[in-house]
């Protein structure tokens, strides 16, 4: 399954949507600005992705061009939603403005957000 919100050239964003390597996780993979705009998109594809798969959400980010807090936002309540189902929601990449406003909201220990990597 493959989302898409804003693909006008000015903040695209696309979610693909897999089964993980087992049955237990499902992987989703972000690309593009996570803003007021795409956010809902998100939202909706990852709440999707969870009650359709009924697995643990392994969620790249790594090619996550910009967040704001419609990101973040996101991303706490799909965290939620999860929980409440008896699932769980993992971050398993991030780019470094992911990494920023993770950790800026706190998130980041919910999320298992894994280390940034180191600079060169």
């Amino acid at each position: 399954m493959t989302a898409f919100a804003c693909a006008d050239g000015r903040g695209a964003l696309e979610v693909d949507v897999a089964p993980g390597i087992d049955l237990a996780t499902v992987e989703v993979r972000v690309r593009g600005e996570i803003d007021a705009r795409s956010a809902d998109v998100l939202h909706e594809t990852l709440l999707t992705a969870l009650t359709s798969y009924r697995a643990t959400l392994l969620v790249d980010l790594g090619q996550v061009t910009d967040c704001d807090r419609n990101g973040l936002d996101v991303l706490l309540a799909v965290h939620l939603a999860a929980q409440r189902a008896g699932r769980r929601v993992r971050v398993t990449a991030a780019s470094q403005r992911v990494h920023q406003i993770l950790h800026r909201g706190g998130a980041h220990t919910l999320l298992k957000l894994p280390r940034p990597p180191a600079s060169k």
